[in-house]
């Protein structure tokens, strides 16, 4: 393990402080059902992109000419 001063761990116990903090204040003001809703919608954004991405398989059909003739 590394050597730390005392300092530094005074500094640590203090940022976990804050961040529990933080991190209560938080959960006391979202509803947790809100925030499993908007990890749903997002991971399923995700999988319509992943499965947009994906190409197309090629085909050996020939295609019709997409453009019409002109009268002589």
């Amino acid at each position: 393990m590394t050597y730390h001063s005392p300092k530094y761990w005074k500094e640590m116990a203090r940022l976990r402080k804050e961040h529990a903090a933080r991190q209560q204040a938080i959960d006391e003001t979202v509803p947790y059902n809100d925030i499993e809703e908007a990890q749903a919608s997002s991971f399923k954004r995700q999988a319509r992109r992943a499965t947009s991405n994906k190409r197309q398989a090629t085909s050996t059909k020939d295609q019709a000419p997409s453009h019409k003739r002109q009268a002589p």
